[in-house]
């Protein structure tokens, strides 16, 4: 159990959530070796930014480990510490460390009456979910510590290794301290959603490029001094819009090499088909908050229609789109020709989404995830972004972007942004302005309908995909193409005894035009 004798540890993680495998990344980055992670809600992603590392229960990754960092949620953790030692699981000597922000260390004292070290340590900061971002915000963050007096000095030390400034907080403050982060990370949202509210009310360019805050939680626990907000980079290139491959090669060679930092600027990229609306709104601005460029394509892919006749037909606004865009502060638009794009007007060599991409949406159109993929996989080797934005409205979309960013070991992120609906509960796309009154009262029904499944999730996926249908018995302008429950981790429909976390899936026609929907339920 004792460290090598160059002090590195064998690190094993509990908890394969948002901060699990950012701490495990950057304690490797220190070091460390790392023995195992549990499995949890994101294990693709898992995959991309810990390569090869072993999926463990919970108690081989504390049998493997000299260092255990539990991530999981609050809930969780004092049933979890004592479960473990109720089996045994804790060593003598052995560093456990837990990231909760409310409990101290003495939430491990299952833990520590076996002879192992208790440690808090919480980084004082929001995790996104984009691995990139969060290292890179981890190495500028404070971080509450909390231990026995005999071992503080390795929380600290710990700490300092994660890139974070430690910051000691007793245990009988720790309560205190997570209220006043939480009561903090919600002011700021507040004040930034008021702010861009504001700001969208007066209009223009400028306007909305206002820097209104500074990411949430950046000052230092306990203190009213903290570090210099990052300001953002004012770019003096040119933002015209961009039509030629060779033009965009060009344009991020400019940006990347005009950029004096040690790492470079980090790139957020959203693809999208142009007719840009609220929800493509929310992810631009997603992509600022995450990254100091933002490309955005509108480019509308062929491949993704049956015929050049639906492609021809797809809805375009490209004056509105260019000053939805300039209002945005869109650092580059890359807005290509068909010929421009895939010289031979479609592609030879296409990315494959195999089985995944025949079911669902690839049910109705089987070539659809194919060129989905193919373009996005292009989108990638150009642009070279560390993340990529998507919207969930489409989940289908997003796993299999995901699975193919892993197959393919494609350096890239992906952050995903909540659905954004209409005041009937509809998701915003260029279709509902497409439907007359009486067809946008009935493609209301679609979100009800998931509703309802999701209010009978407690009686088993049969009473959910029952109470989902019987929701739209009555509707004749609606033509259901399928509705199914799938589970997270392999998007394949779920099994009678399926319990946890899954997504109900709804498709269907709405006055001549196809409606995709979902939302997320858990079986119990």
């Amino acid at each position: 159990m004792s460290p090598g004798r160059d002090g590195r540890l064998g690190v094993g993680v509990i908890g394969a959530g948002r901060v699990g495998p950012v701490i495990a990344a950057a304690l490797a980055g220190a070091g460390h070796a790392l023995t195992g992670i549990t499995s949890g809600s994101d294990d693709d992603r898992v995959e991309a930014i810990l390569p090869g590392l072993p999926v463990l229960t919970a108690d081989e990754v504390v049998r493997r480990s000299e260092l255990v960092v539990v991530a999981v949620p609050h809930d969780q953790l004092p049933g979890l510490v004592s479960g473990l030692a109720e089996v045994g699981a804790w060593q003598p000597g052995q560093l456990v460390l837990h990231t909760d922000a409310a409990y101290g260390s003495r939430v491990l004292d299952p833990a520590a009456r076996s002879g192992a070290i208790p440690l808090a340590i919480h980084p004082a900061m929001v995790f996104t979910g984009v691995s990139s971002i969060d290292l890179r915000q981890l190495a500028q963050s404070y971080a509450a510590v909390t231990a026995p007096a005999p071992v503080l000095p390795i929380a600290q030390a710990l700490a300092v290794e994660l890139g974070c400034e430690p910051v000691v907080v007793a245990d009988d403050d720790r309560a205190t301290y997570a209220e006043a982060i939480a009561t903090a990370t919600e002011f700021s949202r507040s004040i930034v959603r008021q702010s861009s509210a504001l700001l969208d009310r007066i209009g223009g360019r400028e306007s909305r490029r206002v820097p209104v805050c500074a990411r949430p939680i950046e000052r230092r626990p306990g203190s009213g001094r903290g570090r210099a907000p990052r300001r953002p980079r004012r770019h003096r290139y040119d933002r015209r819009m961009i039509r030629t491959l060779e033009d965009l090669r060009t344009r991020l060679g400019q940006i990347r090499g005009a950029d004096r930092s040690d790492a470079g600027p980090s790139v957020a990229l959203v693809s999208t088909l142009g007719a840009l609306h609220d929800g493509h709104v929310d992810l631009i601005r997603e992509a600022r908050d995450l990254a100091d460029v933002v490309v955005v394509s509108t480019f509308v892919n062929p491949l993704r229609f049956r015929t050049a006749d639906d492609t021809a037909a797809y809805p375009r606004s490209p004056e509105s789109d260019a000053r939805v865009l300039a209002d945005l502060g869109v650092d580059v638009v890359f807005a290509p020709t068909i010929e421009g794009f895939l010289p031979a007007g479609t592609a030879t060599t296409r990315v494959s989404a195999g089985d995944i991409g025949l079911r669902y949406e690839g049910r109705v159109r089987p070539f659809y995830f194919d060129g989905v993929l193919t373009v996005e996989a292009k989108l990638f080797h150009l642009v070279r972004p560390d993340v990529a934005v998507y919207g969930e409205r489409d989940l289908q979309r997003i796993f299999l972007v995901r699975r193919m960013v892993r197959d393919l070991d494609f350096s890239v992120d992906i952050a995903t942004v909540p659905t954004v609906r209409t005041d009937d509960g509809l998701p915003v796309s260029s279709r509902v302005a497409l439907l007359d009154a009486a067809d946008r009262r009935a493609a209301a029904a679609l979100p009800r309908a998931l509703e309802a499944a999701a209010s009978n999730s407690d009686l088993g996926v049969d009473a959910c995909i029952a109470a989902a249908q019987s929701s739209l018995m009555g509707e004749q302008r609606i033509t259901l193409e399928y509705l199914s429950v799938v589970d997270p981790e392999t998007f394949l429909p779920v099994d009678d005894g399926h319990r946890g976390r899954a997504f109900a899936l709804i498709a269907a026609t709405v006055g001549g035009h196809r409606f995709i929907d979902n939302a997320e339920i858990s079986l119990r």
